[in-house]
């Protein structure tokens, strides 16, 4: 909150500003990242383990003297890429923890969690908007819903999706398919859907906190999320946090890494930086 943010900024900017000079020193700011779309979680591609080597030399080409960096590296999602980065020096660093869903499994709809959540995504009151119903004229109140989760109730270092990336999304061969929930004739709900590879997630997700607890917004938007999955014939990655509402309804932790090369740097900083990381 504001009041919080008032009274630790003095307490934390001595450290933090420390933290800064040190991460600049070692070459962390100026870090290149490959593979990746700036979404939350990146699915990959089978055929990327292959050519690890030619992706690293065109990366340094590209970003000389700077250290390598590649996201979401999970073995559970593309059982090559940990194999192949490592052979070619570069070192996992473990990130996060995230889940992993098979919705085919039988067992998974006959669990109590699951069999509420698609009894509330199916109830009336909360009407949904498929994609192709989505205007223009909805970009605010979507990315409002997004922002009043990722910002206002998560964090604020967040990455903040502007009205152009909500336009972007609505265009044909966007990426991403969005969904989004009606209440009273006002968008109070959005859930974005990327594919890839066999696997399903959503990078963007965001609800009026607003709206009354008993709508159920979350669920809602997370069971259509595991229903999509279900119908296409995906399986799905539910990414990191809220790791017991995730286990209740299928998802199975498992660790998820950065991969980290710096072959490119030399002397006092590559010192630095592999003390760090």
């Amino acid at each position: 909150s504001p009041a919080q943010q008032r009274w630790l900024r003095p307490i934390s900017w001595p450290s933090l500003a420390m933290a800064h000079q040190v991460f600049t020193a070692a070459g962390f700011t100026q870090a290149a990242w490959l593979d990746n779309p700036l979404f939350s979680t990146q699915l990959g591609s089978p055929g990327l383990a292959a050519d690890v080597a030619h992706w690293r030399a065109l990366a340094r080409s590209q970003a000389a003297g700077r250290p390598l960096f590649w996201r979401n590296v999970c073995s559970e999602v593309e059982s090559q890429l940990p194999k192949a980065l490592l052979a070619d020096g570069w070192r996992l660093l473990p990130a996060r923890r995230v889940y992993l869903c098979d919705p085919s499994s039988s067992e998974l709809w006959k669990r109590n969690h699951v069999r509420r959540d698609h009894k509330l995504m199916c109830s009336e009151g909360v009407d949904w908007v498929p994609h192709a119903q989505l205007t223009a004229h909805d970009i605010p109140a979507l990315r409002a819903c997004f922002r009043a989760v990722f910002f206002d109730k998560h964090s604020a270092l967040n990455p903040d999706f502007t009205e152009a990336f909500f336009a972007r999304c609505l265009l044909p061969d966007s990426p991403l398919e969005l969904l989004a929930l009606r209440w009273q004739g006002q968008l109070v709900g959005v859930l974005a859907l990327y594919v890839q590879h066999g696997w399903l997630t959503t990078p963007l997700i965001g609800y009026d906190t607003a709206a009354p607890g008993a709508l159920g917004l979350y669920r809602r938007l997370m069971a259509r999320l595991l229903w999509e999955a279900k119908e296409r014939g995906l399986r799905l990655h539910y990414s990191s946090g809220a790791g017991d509402f995730k286990r209740h309804r299928g998802g199975e932790p498992v660790l998820e890494y950065t991969a980290v090369h710096t072959g490119a740097l030399r002397g006092p900083k590559r010192w630095l930086f592999e003390r760090i990381a």
